[in-house]
């Protein structure tokens, strides 16, 4: 009988199908139809990133795909050449990842732990439009093209990188940055006390960030207030603590003296400053003023509010409102006269389900849906945005300002105008180049 059961279960292993059995055949017809999409749909231009995630110097290829399902946060963060001393497991500096969650809810920070109903291992919403994870290595050409960086993990600072971060702010970028990070540790003993962080210049950070930390000070009482603290929205992180809520030790706040920077974030039962702002060229720094990494389990949630709060303010032009935080989009810059919104709903529990968006592009908005496993294509010209009425119709933007549709049959683009919506009808068994 056992014999019998997992002869059974072995014949729906898909090597061992037939050719038109129900999964082998499902899978070869979405490749195919895949690849007519992505045939029928040319991508022109590149896709607008304005926000970019630094991964820094000497921080360890830590990713969640990475990991097998028996690996603990013990697990080191350089695998079999790391050490096997405590320390070397993914700690606080690796919890930076937790708050992409942010950015990319749910998505798999595994071996770290999260709650297992909010999971995503390969896709993702992204309520702040895509971005990029930059290394520090970079050139400066390439960090120069991003708006907002958030520098939260491992980092050893060193000369060359300080320029180059410095240059970004200096020519109108945003900063979100902590201590840890410029500190010149690189082994991770200091990890288990977090009283020495050995910052650059002994901890005079006064041209950067317009302070000087002078040592670790009082502890976080975890109640903040803030500038504009009514207009914070709080995430829900999908995070859960490793082994417990006091596993990353005391978070106390640095003994600064302010040399330019304003308090932006406090404790709100001592007052200490958690966050100072320092504005600085044309750009602003926010330095996150504690003797821990901002993935501390005692910072989460207001990191994670900072980070939605920055995010929010360095949007694309296009942008979408997704409540339910399980739409992928991303803007395409064609060139001065068009863009493509790309929408993707990614919440595959039930079948064809549908999601309610909103679309700004700052002149024009409305309310539109994004079916599951249906990929949709806004064009958005200086006075309109066009929806098709089926991801199969694919509209083309000529050089000339005219719009050619291809595809089959008869089909109908809502035409989103600021004060209006209109629907014209395509006949593609026509002539296909049209004005609108």
């Amino acid at each position: 009988m056992i014999y019998e059961e997992d002869s059974l279960f072995e014949l729906f292993k898909e090597e061992r199908q037939a050719w038109d059995d129900f999964l082998t055949k499902g899978k070869r017809d979405m490749t195919r139809d895949f690849f007519r999409f992505v045939k029928t749909h040319p991508r022109k231009g590149a896709p607008t990133r304005k926000i970019a995630f630094v991964e820094g110097r000497y921080a360890a290829p830590f990713n969640g795909f990475i990991c097998g399902t028996d690996q603990t946060p013990d697990y080191a963060v350089w695998g079999l050449f790391g050490k096997s001393d405590p320390q070397w497991g993914h700690r606080q500096p690796e919890k930076c990842r937790q708050l992409l969650d942010v950015l990319m809810p749910g998505a798999s920070t595994q071996p770290l732990r999260q709650d297992v109903t909010k999971r995503r291992f390969f896709f993702s919403g992204t309520p702040y439009g895509d971005f990029d994870e930059v290394p520090t290595e970079a050139k400066q050409d390439y960090f120069d093209r991003y708006s907002l960086l958030l520098h939260l993990g491992w980092n050893t600072m060193i000369q060359e990188d300080y320029d180059k971060l410095s240059h970004f702010v200096e020519n109108g970028g945003t900063l979100l940055i902590g201590l840890p990070q410029f500190s010149r540790h690189v082994k991770r003993d200091f990890l288990e006390e977090m009283m020495e962080l050995n910052l650059w210049n002994d901890g005079d950070l006064s041209e950067f960030c317009g302070l000087k930390a002078v040592g670790p000070g009082k502890c976080y009482s975890g109640q903040w207030n803030a500038i504009g603290r009514e207009e914070y929205v709080i995430p829900e992180l999908s995070a859960v603590p490793s082994k417990s809520p006091e596993e990353d030790g005391p978070c106390r706040l640095a003994k600064l003296e302010l040399t330019g920077a304003e308090p932006f974030i406090w404790d709100a039962m001592t007052g200490e400053p958690l966050v100072c702002r320092f504005r600085r060229g044309q750009g602003v720094v926010y330095t996150v003023t504690a003797y821990a990494y901002p993935g501390h389990e005692a910072l989460q949630k207001v990191m994670a509010a900072l980070i939605a709060k920055l995010a929010a303010e360095n949007l694309p032009q296009c942008r979408v409102d997704d409540p339910s935080k399980e739409v992928f989009w991303n803007e395409w810059v064609e060139n001065d006269n068009a863009r493509r919104l790309m929408l993707l709903n990614t919440d595959w529990t039930a079948a064809g389900n549908r999601k309610k968006i909103v679309i700004d592009n700052g002149r024009i908005r409305f309310e539109t849906e994004v079916v599951e496993r249906e990929a949709k294509i806004l064009t958005v010209l200086p006075n309109m945005i066009l929806e098709p009425d089926s991801p199969e119709l694919h509209v083309e933007v000529l050089d000339g300002g005219g719009i050619r549709c291809h595809g089959t049959g008869m089909h109908r683009i809502t035409v989103h105008l600021a004060d209006r919506t209109e629907i014209k009808t395509v006949d593609l068994t026509q002539d296909t180049v049209t004005d609108f």
